[in-house]
């Protein structure tokens, strides 16, 4: 049975031993890359990286110019300590906030309130543009995909712009736990020209990004 390559796009590969604390990230990164390389080319590569060489320097530098902040009497694992305390408690802190979102929960009412809105603006979309309900999901199905947007995530969206969506805190707490504060859709919508000054949907947004 031939050999089947886990990032085909990234062409042909090389054995390297990498330590297990760092082998996670390696793996993110490979697939990072296998997923954007398909969609952009190769060139995507050569820019990935320089922009991550770019953010090392930046790092090094803070690591530098932190140093010449520290009085001089501090050992180097106390020096160590100082700039990695930094970067750990941003992790934690972001960390707390993920916790936070996957416990959030959304009252009837919320849920209630944003497909009602969602339900308005889809229709008031095919008024203005004197479209049908395909035409007008098309295209805010083409700007979802181009934004990258989970395919489950645009399933949901499309059950809620046709009223079809049954109401669930499980599928609303995973479009919370990837958007933070915001929503694709409801985004995008207020980005049409038509519906730029749609009062509901404004009043949408601002709640999202309050909850």
């Amino acid at each position: 049975m031939p050999f089947q390559k886990n990032f085909p796009a990234l062409g042909t590969t090389k054995r390297l031993r990498v330590p297990k604390k760092v082998t996670p990230h390696f793996e993110s990164i490979l697939e990072h890359l296998d997923h954007q390389v398909q969609q952009l080319g190769q060139d995507y590569i050569e820019a990935f990286f320089a922009q991550w060489q770019q953010a090392m320097r930046e790092l090094e530098f803070s690591s530098a110019s932190a140093s010449r902040t520290i009085p001089e009497d501090l050992d180097q694992e106390a020096l160590k300590k100082h700039f990695v305390e930094h970067y750990i408690s941003q992790s934690n802190a972001q960390s707390n906030m993920n916790i936070a979102c996957q416990n959030r929960t959304f009252s009837p009412e919320y849920i209630e309130f944003y497909c009602d809105t969602i339900r308005k603006s889809f229709e008031e979309l095919q008024r203005q543009s004197q479209t049908s309900s395909l035409g007008a999901w098309k295209i805010i199905e083409k700007k979802l995909i181009k934004k990258r947007v989970d395919l489950d995530h645009i399933d949901i969206f499309h059950e809620i712009c046709y009223g079809f969506f049954e109401q669930g805190q499980r599928e609303f707490q995973s479009i919370a736990n990837t958007h933070t504060n915001q929503c694709p859709l409801a985004d995008y919508l207020c980005e049409i020209k038509w519906l730029i000054d749609f009062e509901p949907l404004l009043k949408l947004r601002d709640l999202i990004a309050q909850t």
